[in-house]
Order: structure tokens, then sequence, then C-alpha cells
């Protein structure tokens, strides 16, 4: 799963970014669910900086680049003014051409970065944009935000690896008395009474007798409003 465990994409945020966990010595994989639409990249948000594992940005934004991307996925380098390095008030966000940035160059935002503990082959990060009254723009990571709620909705896959199955499942995102359920990764529209949404979701599990000793669960989500 990408980081699927984790986000896939052109920039993968490394939550297993789904939470994809690394693993050495796999068997090949068996599809053992038959006839399932092949995942498709569903966005990501990461630290400019790959080094940056934490922060806090407030200020007006002061440029949104485009960077490299393939076709349908663009991808944009955020930076909001101030005085501190930029690798610290920066970020970059990659969303399909269906998913528009839910902002603009002169917006006044605040950025959040906070890695919490987690396996040394998984460290989930979360990315949190929101405006200065703090009503939420944009998400990435592991945490459902205030008011959404995350949980498995349903198998999607079945891989075989010999001593034990990676599952993957479809996600359901709940918000404002409104439910959702991302279809294998995929950006579902959710309509609520504080407007509209974009969401997309993936969780992963191992079962089996013979665990990796990395093996575990892993899930990850981005939620973006929409313009």
């Amino acid at each position: 799963m990408g980081c699927w465990g984790a986000l896939s994409g052109a920039l993968v945020l490394v939550v297993g970014c789904g939470g994809a966990t690394e693993r050495s010595g796999q068997s090949e994989r068996t599809t053992t669910t038959q006839d399932v639409p092949e995942r498709r990249p569903r966005g990501s948000m990461s630290p400019a900086n790959q080094e940056i594992t934490s922060t806090d940005a407030r200020g007006a934004i002061e440029s949104i680049t485009p960077e490299e991307a393939a076709p349908g996925y663009p991808v944009s380098r955020v930076v909001i003014a101030g005085q501190a390095p930029v690798a610290e008030r920066s970020f970059v966000i990659a969303l399909p051409d269906e998913v528009a940035i839910p902002f603009a160059v002169g917006d006044s935002i605040v950025l959040s970065i906070a890695t919490e503990p987690g396996p040394p082959t998984w460290q989930p990060m979360n990315l949190v944009v929101t405006t200065d009254g703090g009503e939420l723009l944009a998400m990435s990571g592991v945490t459902a935000p205030p008011g959404w709620t995350f949980e498995r909705a349903g198998e999607v896959r079945r891989q075989d690896y010999g001593g034990y199955d990676e599952v993957d499942y479809h996600v359901a995102l709940s918000h404002a008395g409104q439910r959702v359920v991302t279809e294998d990764g995929h950006w579902r529209r959710l309509a609520a009474s504080d407007g509209g949404w974009w969401v997309a979701a993936s969780a992963t599990d191992l079962e089996g007798s013979e665990l990796p000793p990395d093996g575990g669960p892993s899930w990850s989500m981005m939620i973006v409003r929409a313009r």
C-alpha cells in the first residue's frame, strides 16, 4: 500500500503515506482478490526539505511554484513569507487535476508539521494547513483533524507473502454528520454543512503466524477543502 501504506504520487508523505512499510526479502505478491481496480495516486503534502520533521509557520503565502510532475498530477511548492529559513516555512503539495489547491498567493495561512513516534520503517507525519482563524484548508497524515473520524470500511484486497497476508482496506471518513467511503485510494467528494471537501485515504494491516518484526497496521488520509 502506498506509503500507500502512504500517499503515493510524484511526492510521498512517509506515513506508510497511507503508510507503506518497507520490507526486504519479500516473496512475489499474489493478489487473491479478483478484478480489483488499480489504485491511483491520491496526493500528498510534504515538507519542502525532507530533513524538516516539525515546524509551525504563519504568514501570507509568498509564492506557489509549479514543479515537474506526472501528467494529470500537478505538484506545487508553497512558500510562506517570513524571516525563518525557507525550509521551515515551505511545503510541497501534489493533487490530481480534479482537486484544486485550496489557497492562493496572498492568503494568510498557518502551516504545522509534526512527526509522531513510529517504527523505524514508518515515520508517521502530520502536515496541516489552516487559515489564521484555525479553519482547516488541507491536511495529510495519520491523525484525523478535530471534527473528523477515520475507520476501516471493508477489505479491498489480500496479498499472500507466505507466512502472512497483507490486507488493504477501504476507509470511511466522517465529518459534520456526513460519511463517505474512499474506494481503493480514489478521491471522493464530501458535502457537509461547512462546505465541500475532497478526501482520500488508505489502510493496511498484516495477518498471519509469521509477521515480519517491523510489521503492523498502517494508514493515512488526506483532506482538502473544495474550492
